[in-house]
């Protein structure tokens, strides 16, 4: 209770038993929980002192794993960044300094959340997608990392809940991209797409735009990756809003269904590199195979 008055929402659990080992809580309440990621070694060492005998990777060599299960909104996401900063920290080089692996670990978190982050009705930064983590150490030293996706929620992309939002990257880039790219990638406003059209809650959301493209340039440069990866990105989130955007109309008596719109089909054609005539006929085409025979 002493902690909780302070502001140290952390608390130590001793099980007791070796086969469970001991549990470190971090509790998530209405207050601000920043005080998490605080650099001070005062933090630090409540951290280290208290998960020191759980997470023994540091000092033994030893597989361990961690496993953030909950429902939506319990703080799955903010446990992973702190879990991460610990070990980053903690590893024999980043007692001074951290690593380039260390650091690029740390700063995968912005992309991740871009790409497979949503605001729900229950959370801000609700994570829609899971994601296995395999940090690597010799000696005590963070030598690599490996990051598998898995479970992405792609209806999300198509079609939300009343008052959620699609992924974060989509607001990001439309609300805080430089004129220059959005001329050269044919995008507009957030208002002109009809897959951001359920945006009701954008007001409401604390999830800031601005500072997530930010984020998101700056950990794309950190992680050295090539600038050209991240026009393909904006060319393939373009198609994805243009297409979103397409209008049909059917022809009842041939049973065949047209573009109205052939000029924005264009564009997603153009971003994604391919025929206008081919990309038509999987839109507006059925195919149904019987028999290993295929009827149009």
């Amino acid at each position: 209770m002493g902690d909780f008055k302070k502001g140290d929402i952390v608390t130590f659990v001793d099980q007791g038993s070796q086969s469970f080992g001991e549990i470190l809580s971090v509790r998530k309440d209405d207050c601000d929980v920043k005080i998490l990621v605080d650099k001070e070694e005062r933090v630090m060492r409540v951290l280290r002192s208290r998960m020191q005998k759980s997470v023994k990777i540091i000092a033994e060599d030893m597989d361990n794993m961690v496993n953030l299960p909950g429902e939506s909104g319990s703080g799955k996401t903010e446990a992973f960044k702190r879990i991460t900063q610990y070990l980053a920290c903690t590893s024999e080089q980043g007692k001074n300094s951290l690593s380039s692996v260390a650091r690029r670990v740390l700063e995968s978190t912005p992309i991740l959340e871009s790409f497979g982050n949503a605001t729900t009705v229950r959370n801000d930064n609700s994570s829609r997608f899971g994601k296995l983590v395999e940090i690597f150490f010799a000696k005590s030293i963070i030598i690599g990392a490996k990051i598998t996706n898995f479970l992405l929620e792609k209806s999300r992309i198509v079609g939300q809940s009343e008052k959620e939002r699609n992924y974060h990257v989509f607001y990001e880039l439309l609300s805080s991209l430089d004129n220059e790219s959005k001329a050269k990638h044919h995008l507009k406003n957030v208002e002109d797409y009809q897959y951001l059209m359920k945006d009701s809650r954008r007001a409401f959301s604390t999830h800031s735009d601005p500072d997530g493209l930010s984020m998101l340039l700056e950990s794309w440069q950190t992680l050295g990756l090539p600038q050209d990866e991240m026009d393909l990105c904006l060319r393939v989130i373009s198609a994805v809003l243009h297409l979103g955007n397409i209008t049909f109309k059917s022809d009842n008596d041939k049973d065949n269904t047209f573009i109205t719109n052939p000029f924005v089909a264009e564009i997603a054609a153009s971003e994604l590199g391919v025929d206008l005539t081919e990309l038509a006929k999987v839109i507006t085409m059925k195919l149904t195979v019987r028999i290993m025979l295929s009827f149009k």
